[in-house]
């Protein structure tokens, strides 16, 4: 077991290139190993990237988290901007990240005839439960961007896979939300910006306004009620952070969303952005904030 415009053009670059975005070789962090695999599906070959503890016990299968990158990314830049090789160490986690074909995640259940990622995710599942020993109860999956509109879609679509779900930088399309139907729910993690300039936190004709996609899903979790939680301001970056964290879910407190007042379409915690994207909360790490989400869970 091994172990239309140029103008639009532009945006969409600055969208998803952060920093550094551009580099293939992931970060050394002692500790961590990594290996590349790939396989075909629907006729295509796929690329995914494995980072999990070089010292773990054999006889313990591990968590795992399927961490999305975001438009035109690859998964070791994904995985440098969110520091995610340091969880690896500290926590025996396994990150798994997949690249998607030509940069961009398929996320929409209007687009599914085209490149089906949920087909692809599905498939990846499986094979790091089957091969690679992963613990199917603790499979969790996160994005940033257009990574996590492809969370939230595999959750609408295939959520017996997954025990949790992390979106960051994302709402949902006007056109998905009354196709979410899942058979059962998600506990989901949101985490925006109120000055996202591409994730609008007030919706526009395309998305969602980000609090009435976060009652969406305490409405599928079927949680009762919310509160909300001023964090403390540990840095003066321009940012505060509140939570609203629903109670009464079917499963625990299964929802929560943190919003970053003064935040761009970020991911808070990480240094490594352009400043065209907006401020960088240094209060909170959207890293941090997910793993501790996801370990209430298990599918």
């Amino acid at each position: 077991m091994r172990n239309r415009s140029w103008i639009g053009l532009l945006l969409a670059m600055v969208w998803s290139a952060p920093i550094g975005a551009w580099a293939h070789d992931i970060a050394a962090v002692e500790g961590v190993s990594s290996f590349t695999e790939r396989f075909r599906v629907d006729g295509r070959e796929r690329e995914v990237l494995y980072l999990y503890p070089s010292s773990a016990d054999p006889e313990q299968p591990p968590p795992a988290i399927i961490l999305l990158h975001y438009l035109n990314g690859l998964p070791a830049p994904m995985a440098d901007l969110s520091g995610v090789a340091r969880l690896v160490r500290d926590s025996g986690v396994w990150a798994i990240l997949p690249r998607a074909l030509s940069g961009k995640w398929n996320a929409s259940t209007t687009y599914l005839k085209y490149v089906n990622d949920v087909r692809f995710l599905t498939d990846l599942i499986g094979r790091a439960v089957t091969q690679h020993g992963v613990d199917p109860h603790r499979v969790y999956m996160g994005g940033y961007s257009g990574g996590a509109f492809m969370t939230e879609l595999f959750a609408c679509r295939r959520p017996d896979l997954i025990a949790a779900g992390a979106a960051v930088g994302a709402s949902l399309y006007h056109a998905d939300m009354p196709l979410c139907t899942p058979e059962i729910a998600t506990p989901m993690l949101m985490i925006n910006g109120t000055e996202d300039g591409l994730t609008h936190y007030d919706g526009n004709l395309l998305l969602n306004p980000v609090e009435d996609t976060a009652a969406f899903w305490a409405g599928l979790n079927a949680c009762t009620g919310y509160a909300d939680t001023s964090l403390e301001d540990r840095e003066e970056d321009g940012t505060v952070v509140r939570l609203r964290r629903y109670s009464g879910c079917s499963q625990g407190d299964a929802v929560e969303l943190y919003t970053v007042f003064g935040g761009g379409h970020t991911w808070p915690g990480t240094v490594d952005f352009s400043p065209s994207l907006g401020v960088t909360s240094q209060d909170v790490s959207a890293t941090a904030l997910m793993w501790a989400f996801f370990q209430r869970f298990e599918r």
